[in-house]
């Protein structure tokens, strides 16, 4: 089945245009591409009323949205995975340059939040801690929760200085207990009892 778009006059096929409920045939008289045509005119021509408004509808309704993107991101997960891979991949250069001059015009800044951190022990638990669990999830393990809490116990003193460690987690202090690999993970050791120990 076939139908003549009003708009530019060429009989196309029926695939080709929106459904409408209100017309005889159960579909719209302009073709999908004459309709996307007109929705980008009216864009750019209403481009800064329209921004506005989106705009004002995300400050509104900032958890909607936030849940929303949520839900969308879950459930096309490894699309969205596909798409930011290949674009990584077309605009490495770029990416890379936008982050080295990011960094060295907010230098400072840096440095300064870095400072921060380190003084009020976020620096060295939590994040120390992020990377420790996310590489060691990639690897092959036989330690459990429940041995390395008996090894956070039974280690008093720091192997390396001889020091005796303490527990406190917050605010930073030299002589806490920190998880260490004794050949590191980035340097190709394994996540295992034998090269698992606590030092200050």
């Amino acid at each position: 089945m076939k139908k003549i778009c009003k708009r530019c006059g060429v009989e196309k096929e029926i695939d080709e245009f929106y459904k409408h409920k209100q017309t005889k045939d159960g579909y719209l008289n302009i073709c999908i591409e004459c309709k996307l045509k007109e929705k980008e005119k009216y864009y750019f021509e209403n481009r800064q009323k329209i921004l506005k408004d989106v705009k004002n509808y995300r400050e509104k309704n900032k958890e909607q949205v936030k849940q929303t993107k949520k839900i969308c991101y879950e459930k096309n997960k490894e699309h969205y995975k596909e798409r930011d891979k290949n674009y990584y991949k077309e605009n490495k250069e770029s990416i890379i340059e936008r982050c080295h001059n990011y960094y060295h015009s907010h230098k400072k800044q840096y440095k300064e939040r870095i400072k921060e951190r380190r003084l009020s022990g976020e620096f060295y638990f939590r994040d120390a801690d992020k990377r420790h669990k996310r590489r060691a999830q990639q690897k092959e393990t036989d330690i459990t929760e429940s041995w390395l809490l008996q090894l956070k116990e039974e280690s008093i003193n720091c192997p390396l200085c001889g020091k005796i460690m303490i527990e406190i987690k917050e605010p930073y202090h030299p002589d806490q207990k920190q998880l260490d690999h004794i050949i590191p993970l980035w340097n190709g050791g394994k996540h295992f009892k034998n090269n698992v120990r606590y030092i200050c």
